[in-house]
C-alpha cells in the first residue's frame, strides 16, 4: 500500500472551511485492493461503500471509501456539494469527511470508519439486541446532530440534510450516532424571512415529508419529519415501509404509527425484542414527541432543539424507573434485594472460619477459597511438561479413538469435536480435535477468500492463496492461544491439559476425561439419576471457585467468555469442573483494571449485555454468565427455551417476575423429589438477580459471590443439623 502525503485541499476561501485530504486514484485502488467486492461494507444511491487502509504522512487510517457508481442517479454535483458540506461541518455526531478523489473521472470520498455500520442494519437485517437506554441515547446523539446542522453553522442560515434515515445514522465503536451521506444536502435560506428553499423533491420514501412533496418548498421542519420516522424505527423495530403487508395503513410506518396513537394502543408500539422494559412514563414522553415530529402542520412541528431536550427527558424518565428499588434496569430486577442477601460477617466469613470448625461442620466442607500454590512457572514447549502430560503421536491418537470413531464422541462445539480415548497404559483422556474449517475461523475465510477456480485471473488466484494461508495461520495461532492459556491453569475445578498436537492440518488438545457429562446433561436428566440440593449447592460452589481462581489468583488474570451449563462438566463425585477455553482472554497485567475492547464471543442466553451493547469485557461478564448457570441450576431450565410462550422464553426474566411475585416455591425445578428450604432457595435465586445485574457496576466479584455462597452453604448444614 503507497504511502500518501495526504495533500491538504480547500474547497472554499473561507477560513472557517476545515482542509481535507486529496488523494490519487491509485491511492484509493491500493486501499481497497482495487475496490474488492469482499471489502463492501454497504451500498447506496450514490455507489458502494468500501473498508479501507490509507496512509495520511506515513500514518495509515482506517477509512470507509464511498466510489460514485457510474450508473448512478447521483454523480458531480452531489460529490462536490458533499465535498463544499463536510469540509465546513465538524461536530461530534456528524461523520467526518478525511478526503477524496477526483481522478480521471472517478469521484471517490473518505470518511472516518464507522465500526459498527448503521442503525437500519441492526434494526432490521442483523436483529441486534439493542436495549431501549441504547435505543434512545443513538437517538439523542442524532438528534444533536441534526440540531447542529440546522442552527450550528452560523446565526444566518443552517443545513437541510434532505435524506435523514436509519441507513444514514452510523454508529461508531462506542454506539455513538452518526450522522452521514450529505449528498442531498441543502443550505438553508440566508433571510430569516424566508423559511424555505424552493427545489426539486429529492429524498428516501418512506421518509419524505408529505408537504416537501406536494410543495416542493424544502424547510427544516422536512428533516424533522424524517427523524420522526427514525424515532418510531427505534421504537417498533418496523421498516418504514414494509412491502410484506398489503394494507396501506400496516406497510407505511408512519400511518401505522398514527394509528396506534389515536388509538391510545402504545404498548402494541414496542419492538417485541425490548417488549416489557420500558417504563410507562418514558413511553408516553418518547412517543407524544415522536408523533409531534409527523404533525401534518408543518409549523407544528417542534424544532430540533426541542426534540433534543424531549428525548433526553425521556431518557430521565426510564433511567429513574431503572434506578429504583423496584426494577433491576431492562430486565426490571430490583437492585437491593436485603432480605435474600448474606452479608459476610466475622462468623460466616471466609476467613474466621478455622479448620478444626470446618472439619466438625461436615466431611464435605473444604476451604471455599481454594488458592493455589505459588503461580507455575510452567510454558510452552514442543514438548509439554507438566504433572501427570501425555506424548502422542497422530497414529496413536488414530488408535486410541479408533480412528475418530464416532461411537466415542462426547461432544462437539465451535471449536471441533471431543472424543474419549484409551491410550495404551490405560489411561482415559479426552481428545480434541479441531474442524479442518473452524468455524470460528471459517467466518474469516467466507469475508476474506476469493474462489480461484471461478477466476482466470493470476493476481486472484494469487491472493486466494495467500487468504488460504492466512486462515490457516489463524486457526493455528487460535489453537496455540487456547493450548498456552490452559498451560498456565492449575485448579481442581478446571479441567487439566495434558498434552496437545500441532502437526499440519491437525490441530488436537488432550485433556483429562470428566467421566459424568456435563452439568446441563444433569439438569436435563439425561443420565438417569438427578441432582439433589445439596449437590446443587456445591456445584455452584465449585464454579464461583474455579471462576475466582481465573479472575483472582491464575498466573495472569483469564477470563473465560463462555462460562455455560454445557461447559461444566461433572466428576464421578459430582464435583464441578470448567472446561472449553476456546474463547477465554488472557489479561495484560497493565491493562487489567481496564476494560478489553473485543468482538462479543460467547452463548446466546448468557451473553453480559453490557459487552453485547459496548464491546468491553471484563471479569463482570463471567460473572453474569455465572449468575444465569445458578438459575438454570435452581429452577432446572435452560436459560433460552423457544418451546414455550413468549413470556417464558427467557428463563432470567421469566424467574424474576415469579420471585417479585413471590412465588418462590413454583420456581423450585420438579426434579429436585426432597423438601427444599424455601429460604435458602431464596437467597442462591437472590444472589443470581445481583449476578445478572445489566450494568457491571452493580454486580459482586467472583470472590464476593464465593463468599455468599459459602455462607449460604454454611447456613444450610446448620438447618439441616436442627432438622436431624
Amino acid at each position: 500500500m503507497s504511502s500518501s502525503t495526504g495533500k491538504a485541499y480547500r474547497v472554499s476561501s473561507s477560513s472557517s472551511v476545515q482542509p481535507c485530504h486529496q488523494f490519487s486514484f491509485a491511492e484509493i485502488q491500493s486501499a481497497t485492493n482495487d475496490f474488492d467486492d469482499q471489502l463492501v461494507i454497504g451500498e447506496g444511491g450514490f455507489g458502494k461503500v468500501y473498508k479501507g487502509c490509507i496512509y495520511i504522512e506515513e500514518t495509515s487510517h482506517v477509512v470507509a471509501i464511498k466510489r460514485l457508481d457510474s450508473m448512478s442517479n447521483q454523480g458531480a454535483a452531489e460529490f462536490r456539494a458533499e465535498i463544499e458540506m463536510l469540509s465546513k461541518l465538524r461536530h461530534r455526531h456528524l461523520v467526518s469527511l478525511i478526503g477524496f478523489c477526483d481522478d480521471n473521472k472517478e469521484m471517490v470520498l473518505v470518511y472516518e470508519y464507522m465500526p459498527h455500520g448503521t442503525l437500519h442494519h441492526h434494526l432490521h437485517k442483523a436483529c441486534t439486541y439493542i436495549t431501549w437506554i441504547l435505543r434512545l441515547k443513538i437517538a439523542i446523539g442524532a438528534a444533536h446532530g441534526l440540531d447542529y446542522l440546522h442552527n450550528g453553522i452560523g446565526t444566518q442560515h443552517g443545513v437541510i440534510h434532505r435524506d435523514i434515515k436509519s441507513s444514514n445514522i452510523l454508529l461508531d465503536e462506542n454506539w455513538e450516532a452518526m450522522i452521514s451521506d450529505f449528498g442531498l444536502s441543502k443550505v438553508g435560506p440566508t433571510n430569516k424571512s424566508i423559511s424555505y428553499v424552493d427545489t426539486s423533491v429529492k429524498g428516501t420514501f418512506g421518509y419524505l415529508d408529505p408537504e416537501y412533496f406536494y410543495t416542493h418548498r424544502l424547510t427544516r421542519k422536512t428533516d424533522v419529519f424524517a427523524f420522526g420516522v427514525v424515532l418510531f424505527e427505534l421504537l417498533s423495530g418496523r421498516l418504514a415501509v414494509d412491502r410484506r403487508f398489503d394494507d396501506d395503513d400496516q406497510c407505511s410506518l408512519v400511518r401505522w404509527a398514527q394509528k396506534c396513537v389515536k388509538d391510545r394502543k402504545l404498548d402494541q408500539m414496542v419492538d417485541p425484542n425490548i417488549r416489557g422494559t420500558i417504563s410507562h412514563k418514558c413511553l408516553r414522553q418518547y412517543v407524544r414527541i415522536a408523533n409531534r415530529l409527523l404533525c401534518s402542520v408543518v409549523k407544528e412541528r417542534p424544532s430540533m432543539t426541542e426534540v433534543v431536550a424531549s428525548l433526553q427527558v425521556s431518557l430521565q424518565l426510564q433511567e429513574k424507573h431503572d434506578n429504583s428499588a423496584q426494577s433491576l434496569s431492562n430486565m426490571r430486577f430490583p437492585w437491593k434485594l436485603p432480605k435474600y442477601l448474606v452479608p459476610v460477617t466475622k462468623e460466616n466469613s471466609v476467613d474466621s472460619i478455622s479448620p478444626t470448625k470446618m472439619n466438625s461442620v461436615s466431611d464435605k466442607t473444604a476451604s471455599p477459597l481454594r488458592v493455589p500454590p505459588s503461580p507455575s512457572r510452567f510454558s510452552m514447549s514442543p514438548k509439554l511438561e507438566r504433572s501427570g502430560s501425555v506424548h502422542l503421536t497422530m497414529s496413536q491418537v488414530a488408535q486410541a479413538t479408533q480412528n475418530f470413531s464416532s461411537s466415542l464422541i462426547l461432544g462437539e462445539g465451535g471449536f471441533g469435536t471431543v472424543y474419549k480415548a484409551q491410550l495404551q497404559n490405560g489411561q482415559v483422556v479426552a481428545i480434541k480435535r479441531a474442524k479442518k474449517g473452524c468455524k470460528r475461523a471459517e467466518t474469516a475465510s467466507e469475508l476474506l477468500e476469493i474462489d480461484s477456480k471461478k477466476t482466470r485471473n493470476p493476481l486472484s488466484r494469487a491472493r486466494a492463496q495467500a487468504t488460504r494461508v492466512e486462515h490457516f495461520d489463524a486457526l493455528r495461532s487460535e489453537f496455540i492461544s487456547e493450548v498456552e492459556l490452559l498451560a498456565k491453569i492449575d485448579h481442581l475445578n478446571i479441567v487439566k491439559l495434558l498434552g496437545y498436537i500441532d502437526k499440519g492440518n491437525e490441530h488436537l488438545i488432550i485433556i483429562e476425561y470428566v467421566p459424568n457429562g456435563t452439568l446441563r446433561e444433569h439438569l436435563d436428566g439425561i443420565h438417569g439419576s438427578f441432582l439433589d440440593f445439596s449437590q446443587r449447592l456445591e456445584i455452584s460452589i465449585d464454579i464461583a471457585h474455579s471462576l475466582t481462581y481465573l479472575h483472582l489468583y491464575a498466573e495472569k488474570q483469564i477470563i473465560h467468555r463462555d462460562v455455560t451449563s454445557s461447559n461444566i462438566l461433572l466428576t464421578d463425585r459430582k464435583r464441578a469442573k470448567v472446561a472449553d477455553f476456546g474463547f477465554a482472554k488472557l489479561v495484560d497485567a497493565v491493562n487489567d483494571k481496564m476494560p478489553i475492547m473485543t468482538k462479543v464471543m460467547g452463548t446466546v442466553g448468557y451473553v453480559d449485555p453490557e459487552y453485547l451493547r459496548t464491546y468491553q469485557l471484563t471479569p463482570k461478564s463471567d460473572v453474569y454468565s455465572f449468575g444465569v448457570v445458578l438459575i438454570e441450576i435452581l429452577t432446572g431450565r435452560r436459560a433460552v427455551e423457544l418451546r414455550r410462550s413468549y413470556e417464558e422464553r427467557v428463563t432470567l426474566k421469566w424467574a424474576f417476575r415469579k420471585f417479585k411475585d413471590g412465588e418462590v416455591i413454583n420456581l423450585v425445578d420438579p426434579l429436585l423429589k426432597e423438601d427444599v428450604d424455601v429460604d435458602i432457595f431464596a437467597k442462591m435465586l437472590g444472589l443470581a438477580f445481583q449476578c445478572v445485574a445489566p450494568t457491571r457496576v452493580d454486580r459482586p466479584d467472583m470472590k464476593a459471590v464465593g463468599e455468599q455462597l459459602w455462607a449460604i452453604r454454611m447456613e444450610y448444614l446448620r438447618h439441616g443439623d436442627k432438622g436431624n
